[in-house]
């Protein structure tokens, strides 16, 4: 029986490297890196970058009370260590192609003005706004720029925020990883005496070597793999269409410092442009699957460029307003054991508000994700919809 992972499996040249040779993280990320200009850091995850660029303002700010914008088409897990920080959290509405309501925001500023405001590439695609980017400016706002769904930088991806957030582990066959830039010449020109002066370098370090060891979660996620590889499917558990917002306490999450593992397996990963082809062609392959299996009862255009490089592939205008039509579309793919999901698990505040953040809870509600990962190939899919 064809088998489509949900997360990418690394090679086995990959993973016999990991125990032979010693390397180093090969700057494959952002060309920016190998500049003195940029400084670079690596985390275990985004949130845990997101959570240390929040303890820097509330250092910086002398430990008063951060208020801290994201858009509400967020996901709600990635928040987990920054509630630990007592942080306010002002969710502003996003548009359905993704950008912010510039209007909302503005309105949102007679309530009370941002100290960091964050804005997210989603699934790949860029979602830069010059108007988020002035309030930014205006009120002294830190401008974070989410390329978490991103495999590198590319035009208008990774050049516009004074914080840049990767997460490879989210694209590549790692089991953590997160790559957090600073950039100088962002709005607000946070520059390297500035970082000096409040010794951002001691507070990175004092994050990262707190908590347990990482080495169980990175040694359970190879095994893991290794099972997988070699044929062996039984992890596999039964997603939730729309999870709810089940509390993770910040003990739960990985360990902030990015293990050995993720290190040695990505420096094995020499060309991001391949990855970034690869996905390209998976994306048109599922979007001429979508058009002629009835299965899918969606609508969707095959493209013959596709710019960004995908995230996720989404099935897009299924034929039914009834959200039960998605639900049931859902759990069918599943039932054929197609490694379908949904995104974000929004935050409660999102979905207490359900006026003013209508559109992105019905983003959350109406798109399905199919993967397009390393491990995904055409042929796999394929032979995957004839078996059904």
């Amino acid at each position: 029986m064809t088998y489509l992972n949900y997360a990418p499996l690394p090679k086995w040249g990959h993973i016999a490297k990991v125990f032979l040779l010693k390397t180093k993280i090969r700057k494959i990320f952002n060309k920016d890196c190998d500049s003195n200009q940029v400084k670079n850091y690596w985390l275990s995850r985004s949130s845990w970058s997101i959570y240390l660029i929040i303890k820097f303002r509330l250092l910086v700010n002398e430990n008063n009370k951060v208020n801290f914008w994201l858009p509400d088409y967020f996901c709600n897990e990635s928040l987990v260590a920054i509630r630990s920080l007592g942080v306010r959290l002002s969710f502003y509405p996003v548009l359905s192609n993704g950008k912010p309501d510039l209007v909302a925001c503005k309105k949102m500023l007679d309530n009370k003005v941002p100290d960091v405001i964050l804005y997210v590439n989603y699934f790949g695609e860029s979602m830069f706004s010059e108007g988020l980017s002035d309030i930014a400016l205006r009120n002294n706002a830190w401008f974070i720029e989410d390329c978490t769904h991103c495999l590198k930088t590319s035009s208008g991806i990774g050049s516009n925020g004074d914080f840049i957030i990767f997460s490879p582990h989210k694209l590549l066959a790692i089991p953590d990883g997160g790559l957090l830039l600073i950039r100088p010449n962002g709005p607000n020109k946070i520059s390297h005496n500035f970082l000096d002066e409040f010794d951002f370098d001691s507070l990175y370090y004092s994050v990262i070597n707190t908590h347990k060891s990482a080495s169980f979660y990175s040694c359970k996620w190879l095994l893991k793999r290794i099972i997988q590889k070699a044929g062996v499917h039984f992890f596999r558990k039964k997603n939730i269409f729309v999870n709810e917002n089940n509390f993770i306490d910040i003990n739960s999450l990985p360990h902030p410092k990015m293990s050995w593992l993720s290190k040695n397996l990505l420096s094995n990963i020499l060309d991001l442009n391949l990855e970034e082809k690869h996905r390209k062609n998976i994306e048109k392959k599922w979007q001429e699957i979508i058009i002629t299996n009835k299965i899918f009862e969606a609508k969707s255009e095959c493209v013959t460029e596709i710019k960004h490089t995908p995230y996720m592939a989404k099935i897009l205008n299924i034929d039914s307003d009834d959200s039960n039509t998605v639900v049931r579309i859902f759990d069918l793919l599943q039932k054929f054991d197609i490694p379908v999901s949904t995104w974000p698990d929004l935050p409660p505040e999102v979905l207490k508000n359900h006026s003013f953040h209508k559109t992105a809870i019905k983003m959350s509600t109406s798109n399905i994700f199919l993967p397009v990962h390393s491990s995904i190939t055409s042929k796999k899919l394929v032979k995957k919809i004839r078996s059904l």
